[in-house]
């Protein structure tokens, strides 16, 4: 930034007023609590076709500067936007790379936030402020520059994006996820919900407690998620007595086992597939994702409030298949789950296989078939992940 003398020798008292407004109105509205970018863009939009046809250089130029350096704000701050919302309605996870653009894009804005202030204050004061890049570039556009000024303009800007990338990329390599432990952490909304759900299939069916018949599956849950760095106590296993043949992920890390199915497997390494398949869901947060598509989080915010609509959503839960790419993908990470616990994966793709044939009188119990469709190409499939 330079401080110049500007070219008119005399400056009126009102055109310096006017041209320190420009910077003071995105300096204003960040005050009063609206740190949006597009609203100070349309501040600065609107003041500078105010004064765009005002004789008064000082006012043209510094109205434009201060517009022009509002725009640079609206990208990046709106991708900072569009990921985190991405981020609450469950359509992608809190990643580094996330955090690492978000700590830049706070960064950029308070160093927008000061420079616009200062330049408010030595323009007031009757000094020509030049912002490196948007001087130049606003003097191009007033038809002042030259070449040269065209191809500073150009390199500059080079010089604003190259370093963004480069912090970026580096700040992305600190690992901020297990540093906080965010993963760990489910949001307020996931843990009402997970309570809740929980409450309706007590209230429908027997949750089987005693140690000695839960062993088993608290010892599948414990190998693992310890063989692939999760955290056990992330995940509750409940076995529930229902005769069918199925077994569920549920909000905050729940997960339902019915005794049906536990009959229904011929091996510990079937259990343990289906097991590691919805540990799978949990851990990609597909659980709230097919929520938040199927309800809306709204409508869920409002159920949880309410207490009514709950058994719509645990029949979406229990009931209804995940989409085709959630599937492949729970399919795909529960065989590395599998492997890594050196569990053989064949039986997993053995019980998908039996499913897909069986006789139609038992074909009521097999509500898996419902909730994880296609049976026989996934059995295929992860016999490939296994391979």
């Amino acid at each position: 930034m330079e401080n110049n003398s500007y070219s008119p020798k005399f400056i009126y008292e009102e055109e310096a007023e006017q041209a320190s407004y420009a910077y003071l109105m995105s300096v204003l509205i960040i005050i009063v609590g609206l740190p949006m970018p597009i609203i100070n863009v349309i501040g600065s939009v609107i003041f500078w076709l105010a004064n765009r046809k005002k004789r008064s250089d000082f006012i043209r130029f510094h109205s434009m500067q201060s517009m022009l350096s509002q725009l640079a704000v609206v990208p990046i701050n709106s991708i900072g936007l569009g990921w985190t919302v991405s981020i609450l309605t469950k359509h992608s996870e809190v990643t580094n790379a996330y955090i690492a653009y978000i700590i830049i894009v706070l960064t950029y804005n308070a160093l927008e936030f000061f420079i616009s202030l200062y330049a408010a204050v030595r323009v007031r004061k009757k000094e020509d402020v030049r912002f490196w890049f948007f001087g130049e570039l606003t003097e191009l556009m007033q038809q002042k520059g030259s070449f040269a000024g065209f191809k500073r303009t150009f390199f500059q800007s080079v010089y604003l994006v190259i370093p963004f990338l480069v912090i970026w990329m580096g700040l992305s390599r600190i690992d901020f996820v297990d540093i906080y432990k965010i993963k760990d952490v489910p949001s307020k909304m996931e843990k009402e919900l997970g309570k809740y759900v929980m409450e309706l299939i007590s209230n429908e069916n027997k949750e089987i407690t005693d140690k000695e018949t839960t062993y088993i599956l608290n010892n599948i849950k414990e190998r693992i998620c310890t063989d692939n760095g999760i955290n056990p106590q992330k995940i509750t296993v409940h076995l529930v007595k229902n005769g069918e043949i199925n077994a569920y992920a549920l909000p905050d890390g729940h997960l339902t086992v019915n005794t049906e199915l536990i009959l229904y497997c011929k091996k510990p390494e079937e259990l343990a597939g289906v097991m590691a398949h919805e540990i799978a869901h949990i851990e990609k947060k597909h659980v709230m994702s097919k929520l938040g598509k199927e309800i809306g989080f709204a409508a869920l915010s409002a159920m949880l409030n309410s207490g009514a609509g709950g058994m719509e959503g645990l029949k979406i839960l229990t009931s209804t298949a995940y989409d085709r790419k959630m599937e492949e993908q729970a399919d795909k990470t529960g065989v590395e789950y599998l492997q890594k616990s050196r569990i053989d994966p064949k039986p997993f793709a053995d019980l998908m296989y039996r499913l897909s044939t069986e006789e139609s009188d038992i074909m009521k119990k097999l509500t898996i078939i419902s909730t994880h469709p296609g049976s026989e190409d996934r059995a295929k499939r992860i016999i490939n992940h296994a391979d």
